[in-house]
């Protein structure tokens, strides 16, 4: 009877077991599939660990969307280990503020497959204070892309390399009609580079691929024949043999013709539930305007009847909500893009 008892209760241990097993795995798995979206906090920043730092409060964690505001420094100021802590899904850090590096051992660790992009017009990542490479340094995977020696990353820098090998520049011109777009890198890169282009910086076609050479230092150019007259951003993988994908960068060009419209958004980011933007051409037209979400809800149209020269207009969506939105303008033969933040 007693070994019954105890057969019985073994089971019930090891039915336990897998039930705490499966638990773990599901959490983790949501973990993963609910990756947040983080904003500094709008209000100067703080340091990177601090709840108060971000909204909603923080600090972020693997899988994130992270943005720093324009006008806001987010510090770190220890090791702050994401890619050894939680070895999770990619984090992208989007700078429009400063991310700055104080005090001894202040180092910031991404998985592997992270990018950082750097805009304008006040992005900035920088290094105060002692500048000893092994005190103060940005790792993306098992590389180290950036460390206080080097000069401080403004607008159009960015990083996104976990790879052993190390990207030297990805850049683009504009030439006749056509951009070029070429890329320098060092070490053995034997997969596939692949060139994508956005208009938003959200939703990516291809515009090439081409095979690595396998060389220690190889300059690769891929043609972009079929631009738009817009500002486009192009980003490069790279698709490793065992089938690893990883973001090396994204770049901005800005394809403008004279006596096409343009415009740009007065501040940006910017507060409350209005939105001002400044509207330049040189001819006029009527201009329907949009306000959209990154899922493309709408929550803002309107006609604008644009004149020579510049125009202020202020668009008021019927916004429930804060944070990342695209505004985008239409006419008959041109589509401009640009996003915007919006807090409290």
């Amino acid at each position: 009877m007693l070994g019954k008892i105890f057969l019985k209760d073994s089971l019930f241990q090891i039915q336990k077991t897998k039930f705490i097993i499966v638990l773990i795995i599901f959490a983790v798995s949501l973990s993963n599939m609910y990756a947040g979206v983080y904003y500094s906090n709008g209000a100067g920043g703080g340091d990177w660990m601090t709840p108060g730092t971000w909204s909603p409060a923080g600090p972020p964690t693997c899988g994130d969307t992270i943005y720093i505001q324009d006008g806001d420094i987010v510090q770190v100021t220890s090791i702050i280990d994401y890619n050894n802590d939680c070895g999770g899904p990619p984090m992208f850090l989007e700078i429009y503020g400063t991310l700055q590096f104080d005090g001894g051992g202040s180092k910031l660790r991404l998985p592997g497959g992270s990018g950082i992009m750097v805009y304008a017009p006040n992005g900035l990542i920088e290094a105060i204070g002692s500048r000893s490479s092994n005190s103060k340094n940005i790792q993306i995977g098992a590389t180290v892309v950036w460390d206080a020696n080097d000069l401080p990353v403004g607008p159009g820098g960015g990083f996104g390399s976990p790879l052993g090998n190390e990207l030297i520049y990805f850049k683009g011109e504009i030439i006749n009609d056509f951009v070029e777009l070429r890329w320098l890198v060092e070490g053995s890169f034997e997969g596939v580079f692949e060139v994508e282009k956005s208009y938003d910086n959200n939703s990516w076609v291809s515009v090439g691929t081409i095979d690595g050479l396998g060389m220690n230092a190889s300059e690769y150019f891929i043609e972009d024949e079929k631009p738009k007259l817009n500002q486009t951003f192009y980003r490069l993988t790279y698709h490793a043999l065992d089938g690893e994908i990883s973001n090396l960068g994204v770049i901005v060009i800005n394809n403008k013709v004279e006596g096409q419209l343009s415009f740009r958004i007065i501040p940006n980011p910017t507060e409350g539930k209005e939105i001002q933007i400044v509207v330049s051409s040189n001819h006029s037209e009527a201009v329907h305007a949009y306000v959209i979400d990154a899922f493309g809800h709408i929550f803002y149209t309107g006609e604008l009847i644009v004149l020579e020269g510049d125009q202020i207009f202020t668009l008021r969506p019927n916004l429930d909500a804060f944070g990342l939105f695209y505004v985008n303008l239409r006419s008959s033969s041109i589509s401009l893009t640009d996003k915007v933040i919006i807090h409290k």
